[in-house]
């Protein structure tokens, strides 16, 4: 690979590793989910299965130090092609990122010429990476993610059991005075909700399930930019399309 392209490859390596060991955090987590299950009340008349995210103190650094690693590898991608368009580095500026497509524009035409790279980098950005809010590869979900990251931790978060699209899932509730156990079917999109009307479902203290663990319960992002998308999933994928747009950025130095 050109030497200039190394800083950008790197950084996503590394956050790649971040993602690693936040992986094994979640595969422990949901591990320690599958031993107990604890039905908690909510509101008047009603209980849901409830989980406590347990997670290791470290958690949150791994999460920011990964977005930290992709969205700067965007940044030394960026300044690569501006050296080789014969701009110089600036501690104004970077990989743009804007709300919209006139706003990033605009902000574009407002830098310096050397601080661009080549017209045709920068059409390729607006064009193909759309790095603005709902662009296909959500670029500028990340940028925000690193930003929230730099005022406070990124704290994921469990809700409650929710199996996949396409998927079932069987929850027996198990009761403490032996009766006998009642299986239920969880499909797509349904919470485990039950009535304190039921006694076998309101004094339930154990609950097996068979299923997949890591569809049952998802582990989220919390309030943000991301709310409620998956933590891991989001993260590999962001990491995914980080690696295409360097990759594809870096065909304009040959």
């Amino acid at each position: 690979m050109p030497e200039s392209f190394a800083g950008p490859k790197l950084k996503v390596e590394r956050a790649n590793y971040h993602i690693g060991k936040l992986e094994v955090i979640c595969v422990r987590y949901l591990r320690d989910c599958a031993r107990s299950v604890i039905p908690k009340r909510r509101g008047r008349g009603a209980q849901t299965i409830l989980l406590d995210a347990n997670f290791p103190r470290e958690t949150p650094l791994i999460i920011g130090d990964a977005i930290h690693n992709l969205r700067v590898s965007l940044d030394h991608a960026y300044w690569d092609l501006v050296r080789a368009n014969g701009g110089a580095f600036s501690k104004y500026g970077g990989f743009p990122f804007a709300r919209d497509l006139v706003s990033l524009k605009a902000i574009l035409n407002g830098w310096k010429d050397e601080r661009k790279p080549s017209s045709a980098v920068l059409d390729f950005i607006l064009k193909e990476l759309e790095p603005f809010e709902s662009g296909a590869l959500s670029l500028y979900e990340l940028h925000q993610l690193d930003i929230l990251d730099k005022h406070e931790l990124v704290i994921p978060t469990a809700r409650s059991i929710r199996p996949e699209p396409n998927e079932k899932m069987t929850i027996t509730l198990m009761h403490p005075n032996g009766y006998t156990p009642i299986n239920i079917e969880l499909t797509s999109g349904v919470l485990l909700k039950y009535t304190t009307g039921a006694p076998m479902f309101a004094e339930a203290t154990k609950i097996k399930y068979s299923g997949e663990i890591r569809n049952a319960f998802p582990i989220l992002f919390g309030e943000g930019p991301l709310e409620n998308q998956p933590v891991l999933k989001t993260l590999k994928a962001l990491s995914q399309n980080v690696s295409k747009s360097i990759a594809s950025l870096e065909r304009f130095l040959d």
